[in-house]
């Protein structure tokens, strides 16, 4: 149910830009309200490469293009999850995320902010293949691992993707990389059964869910 407008608090001409914080945080079209001028002054357009999926690279190139930005402080409706959607279950749908995504960034490379949008929409790219990459891999488990991995190829020769590698999960990234889809889905299964970490002057030992913390002897 929609609130009432008038009673929202409304923040006003935000320039993404100089806001030194990621705002590429989904590509959900419905989270905006767009000015029709500004639409069409940019030329932004549904794209006709991609059926579906189509709502990703439509929001980024409104928001590479945009100047200016206004924001609310709370939702104004809710977002119903439906693990039985199109978009839960269609099993070549992999193949339009990837496309979507790609759309998305060249539209981000063409924003006269580039070089600031470009490690933040990095960050968002890599996170949700990832994310999307464990939906799909019950039906598309080897073809999205290699297009994954093509991505993830390209990507670490273009871009630094070591500057970001604190906002994404940058040993999974480096794993998929070095590894064949065998192979990392064998190292994924061996983290989740055994993981050794250091925090603090503790070793943290987990096996099959057992924590065992081991303090390490001062020197």
């Amino acid at each position: 149910m929609l609130k009432p407008y008038a009673k929202l608090k409304i923040t006003q001409h935000i320039k993404l830009y100089e806001l030194n914080k990621n705002f590429f945080i989904n590509g959900w079209a419905w989270c905006y309200f767009y000015n029709t001028e500004f639409l069409r002054t940019n030329n932004i357009k549904f794209p006709t490469e991609n059926r579906l999926v189509d709502d990703i690279p439509f929001a980024f190139n409104a928001l590479a293009f945009a100047e200016t930005i206004s924001v609310i402080n709370e939702p104004l409706y809710n977002y119903r999850i439906n693990n039985f959607s199109v978009t839960q279950t269609r099993p070549d749908l992999w193949k339009e995320y990837f496309i979507a995504r790609e759309l998305a960034f060249k539209a981000i490379q063409e924003s006269k902010y580039n070089e600031i949008y470009i490690p933040y929409y990095l960050e968002y790219y890599i996170n949700t293949v990832m994310y999307w990459y464990r939906k799909c891999k019950k039906y598309a488990g080897v073809n999205y691992y290699s297009e994954m991995k093509n991505l993830f190829t390209n990507l670490e020769i273009r871009y630094k993707i070591v500057d970001i590698k604190n906002r994404i999960n940058y040993t999974e990234y480096k794993d998929v990389i070095r590894y064949d889809y065998k192979t990392f889905e064998c190292i994924s299964i061996l983290k989740r059964i055994f993981s050794i970490s250091q925090e603090g002057n503790y070793l943290l030992l987990r096996f099959l869910g057992i924590k065992l913390n081991i303090k390490i002897r001062d020197k």
